[in-house]
């Protein structure tokens, strides 16, 4: 992404095809923790590509000394809430504007 410099943003790949991206912002703004965000193509969501995004982030965040990742999610969205879940993501907040769900990743809690 032009002008990024700490933020970060990954395409996924599979079989020459953009099946999603994501990211790691926030950074670049001044925010200590950053922000992680997914989009996954409908015809390759269920084949754990959320839950490998999460994995990469969370070693980029570990290896590059930040120790703690948030992100929202809406509250009716049961699968991803799982995903963040069984990735070590504990909910912390509502977000008054949206009121979808804040949760956090620490690397001392993973």
């Amino acid at each position: 992404i032009d002008g990024a410099i700490r933020d970060h943003y990954w395409a996924i790949e599979m079989g020459g095809e953009l099946a999603g991206f994501f990211m790691l912002r926030g950074l670049d703004t001044g925010y200590a923790k950053p922000s992680f965000g997914i989009f996954v193509a409908e015809h390759w969501s269920g084949r754990g590509l959320a839950a490998a995004a999460l994995e990469y982030s969370k070693a980029w965040c570990t290896e590059h000394g930040v120790s703690t990742m948030m992100l929202k999610v809406a509250p009716d969205n049961a699968a991803a809430r799982r995903i963040y879940q069984d990735a070590g993501f504990v909910p912390v907040g509502t977000c008054p504007d949206t009121g979808h769900a804040i949760h956090e990743w620490r690397s001392d809690r993973s």
